[in-house]
């Protein structure tokens, strides 16, 4: 039997001399240390953000998704809806909805390229879901984004989100309903006034300068009744900002120390 015994002998030598365990990742099938594909989108990369253009009866909304990767990132939709607003008081959501994007291609599917942003914009009446205005004070504002796969790896809607804190003001008394058309200088704006001796105020300013110095405006009625206005704005190309809002604001003198009072804002253009 020491024939036996030497081949057991000879087979224990050899098992023990092929045997090596797994150095990058000892206990495990998987190695950690490997190598990410080239085309690999890091999703802490994908960057939201919100900028708001607070008004009188709306705020403004812009919302960036920059793509800080290296290589392209495709985010694949279910349907139209890209994102969702949602604002909430103390955690209580007052007002919710879901925002398409016209500009999609084909399929639900959004390119960003390396290095690049996409933007959206859109707006909030400070009215809840059932129509009546919220209370003047703080609020959250949030946007989730809702991709169902990106670049081939699926989320779900907290991957992409954003949020910030907005100042709801209190409801004016002397203008409502203004709405702004046009661009690049030339504008016409739209509302109603209710203001004593049927007259108010305008000025236009870029938040460094007053583009158009007070400006009086006559309508049909005074108060208490509401009367329609309209105002055609042009400012020169040259005077234009780079960079920033240009905003219209809207206001009364007080009869009593010439003090402005009812001031209105609203924008009438951003640029970047």
């Amino acid at each position: 039997m020491k024939w036996l015994a030497v081949l057991i002998l000879i087979f224990l030598i050899l098992f023990g001399c092929n045997f090596q365990p797994n150095e990058t990742n000892e206990g495990s099938l998987i190695d950690v240390d490997r190598e990410l594909p080239a085309e690999y989108v890091d999703l802490n990369r994908l960057k939201a953000e919100i900028v708001t253009t607070p008004g009188t009866e709306q705020v403004g909304i812009k919302v960036e998704l920059r793509n800080e990767n290296e290589v392209e990132a495709g985010l694949s939709f279910l349907n139209d809806q890209i994102f969702e607003l949602v604002v909430r008081e103390d955690g209580d959501t007052v007002f919710r909805k879901l925002v398409d994007d016209p500009n999609k291609t084909v399929g639900n599917q959004i390119t960003i390229d390396a290095s690049e942003s996409v933007e959206w914009t859109t707006v909030w009446d400070y009215k809840r879901e059932d129509g009546t205005r919220v209370s003047p004070g703080s609020y959250d504002m949030f946007i989730y984004f809702l991709p169902y796969k990106i670049s081939e790896m699926e989320v779900n809607d907290a991957a992409l989100y954003s949020t910030t804190k907005i100042e709801v003001p209190a409801e004016n008394n002397a203008f409502r309903d203004v709405s702004v058309e046009g661009a690049q200088g030339e504008y016409i704006v739209n509302g109603e006034a209710r203001v004593y001796e049927a007259q108010f105020l305008y000025m236009v300013e870029d938040g460094h300068n007053i583009l158009i110095d007070e400006t009086p405006v006559m309508v049909a009625e005074g108060g208490p009744a509401w009367s329609p206005f309209k105002i055609n704005i042009s400012i020169d190309q040259e005077d234009l900002p780079k960079n920033g809002t240009l905003t219209l604001i809207l206001f009364e003198r007080s009869a009593k120390d010439d003090s402005i009072i009812n001031q209105y804002y609203i924008a009438l253009e951003h640029f970047d």
